[in-house]
C-alpha cells in the first residue's frame, strides 16, 4: 500500500509542471531589439488588429503552437496574421486627452511667455512695485512642466505594441 502511495506521489509531482504549462498566467511581450519587457495577468481584454485591418476583441487565455485563445477556448488567432495588438483598458482611453490636454496647455503657456518677454504683463504706476521680470519664467516653467507631462503620458504606458517589434509569449 506505502509504495503504491510513493508510487501515485511521485507521479503526481512529476507530472504537475506539465499541467501548469498548460494554464499559462501571463502574457510576456519584449521587444526584439531593445530593453523593453512587459507581463500581463491572463485573462487579459485585447484589441488585435489583423493584416487586412480587421479589429478583434479577444480575451485572451493562452498562447500555445503560434495560436492566441481567447473567450474560454472558444475562439483562436495564428500569430502571424496580427499586425498589432493594443491591451484594452482605462490607460488606454485616457492617455491620449491627456497628451492633448497637457500640449494644449504648454502651447498656451509659450504664447505667454512670448507675450511676456515683448511686452508688460503689468501697468507700473510709477511707485517702483512692478515687477515684470518675473513672468518670462513663470511662462516657461509652465511650458517645461506641461510638455513634460504630455510627452510622459505619451510616451508611457505603451497600450499598442506592433507584431514586426515586439515577441509574444506566455510562462
Amino acid at each position: 500500500m506505502t509504495y503504491k502511495l510513493i508510487l501515485f506521489l511521485l507521479i503526481c509531482f512529476a507530472s504537475t509542471p506539465c499541467l501548469w504549462a498548460q494554464n499559462a498566467t501571463q502574457l510576456t511581450i519584449k521587444k526584439i531589439k531593445g530593453s523593453y519587457h512587459n507581463t500581463i495577468k491572463l485573462p487579459a481584454n485585447l484589441r488585435i488588429v489583423k493584416y487586412d485591418e480587421d479589429r478583434i476583441l479577444l480575451k485572451l487565455d493562452s498562447i500555445s503552437n503560434g495560436y492566441f485563445y481567447g473567450n474560454k477556448g472558444q475562439d483562436s488567432i495564428l500569430i502571424s496574421k496580427i499586425k498589432a495588438i493594443n491591451t484594452r483598458g482605462l490607460k488606454e482611453y485616457i492617455k491620449y486627452p491627456i497628451a492633448a490636454t497637457f500640449t494644449a496647455i504648454s502651447f498656451g503657456a509659450a504664447v505667454f511667455t512670448i507675450y511676456a518677454l515683448n511686452n508688460q504683463i503689468d501697468k507700473c504706476d510709477g511707485n517702483g512695485g512692478c515687477n515684470n521680470e518675473i513672468y518670462p519664467f513663470i511662462g516657461m516653467g509652465y511650458m517645461g512642466t506641461f510638455g513634460l507631462l504630455a510627452t510622459t503620458f505619451y510616451l508611457f504606458p505603451k497600450t499598442k505594441f506592433s507584431s514586426r517589434k515586439y515577441n509574444f509569449s506566455t510562462h
